[in-house]
């Protein structure tokens, strides 16, 4: 059974295993992030048919994000 207990030993195999999936994660994230912002998602809304005041919305998402 895994516990998410601290431990107060990580093993050199553990810590491997961690910066392995940390490399995966940050991938997927990255991907994520570049499906759901930008470009793409701008596209999407233009073959949807949204308004211009939609599609600026869209495209400044992001910076407006940055700044919080």
């Amino acid at each position: 059974m895994i516990t998410l207990d601290p431990q107060p030993d990580v093993t050199e195999q553990e810590r491997e295993r961690g910066l392995s999936l940390l490399i995966v994660e940050a991938a997927f994230s990255g991907g994520a992030a570049a499906l759901t912002t930008g470009v793409i998602l701008t596209a999407f809304a233009l073959h949807l048919g949204a308004s211009n005041l939609m599609i600026g919305i869209l495209a400044s998402a992001p910076f407006l994000a940055q700044l919080l």
